[in-house]
């Protein structure tokens, strides 16, 4: 159970430089301790997160994860992670039902997702969910369903992002029924060809946008443009 994975820790402290790694059925999963995963390629088309970090310290930077069309498939999963840092990283079709480019919950707090570039994430590009606190900055999001997802009590601040050719590029919404909705503060971002909408949020979220782009939609808001 704890030791899933081809590369799994459990209370240890690891550093990974320089993986390359593909056709496994669960590329790293860790548990508590802290995880360093640098200058590395995953690839793999089964059902898994290629990267599941869980109640520890995480740093991911400088990696490419290349995904296919399994569900249920995240590249990087933080759960219960605080002040965790995603970094620099390449993330690619990850096309399957269900899958996200990168999934952060389970109360995970202060985590930054900066400088990520995330193409064709069928559900979203970045998942916040599970009374969890971000900062996703300097990120392009290209062809997601969702790019950013806050949900069931979350926040995001959304700062100096690209958002390109994405159904929603920011949702807030109460996913599980109770739970509460998600907010976000968007800022000094560029939301381009934007096919539904460039936000969208329920009547249980909030979203503030200013100083902002859209190509598609006026935005509502101090200092934004059209």
């Amino acid at each position: 159970i704890n030791l899933k994975a081809a590369i799994s820790a459990f209370k240890s402290n690891i550093i990974v430089d320089y993986l390359d790694m593909e056709d496994v059925d669960f590329p790293i999963f860790t548990q508590f301790g802290s995880t360093i995963l640098r200058n590395s390629t995953i690839s793999t088309d089964v059902v898994c997160d290629f990267i599941n970090i869980k109640y520890g310290d995480g740093l991911v930077e400088n990696c490419v994860f290349n995904g296919k069309d399994a569900p249920d498939t995240d590249a990087i999963d933080f759960d219960l992670s605080i002040g965790g840092v995603i970094r620099n990283n390449r993330i690619y079709n990850f096309r399957g039902f269900n899958s996200d480019g990168i999934d952060i919950g389970e109360e995970s707090q202060n985590v930054l997702i900066t400088g990520n570039l995330l193409f064709n994430s069928y559900d979203k590009g970045v998942s916040v969910g599970q009374n969890s606190t971000v900062i996703i900055e300097k990120n392009l999001f290209i062809g997601c369903n969702q790019a950013i997802a806050v949900k069931d009590y979350s926040y995001a601040y959304i700062n100096q992002n690209t958002f390109y050719n994405n159904n929603t590029s920011v949702a807030c919404f109460e996913k599980n029924f109770g739970f509460g909705g998600g907010s976000a503060d968007v800022v000094n971002s560029i939301f381009s060809s934007s096919i539904v909408n460039s936000i969208a949020s329920d009547s249980l979220s909030s979203i503030s946008v200013k100083y902002s782009l859209s190509d598609t939609e006026e935005l509502a808001g101090t200092g934004n443009l059209f």
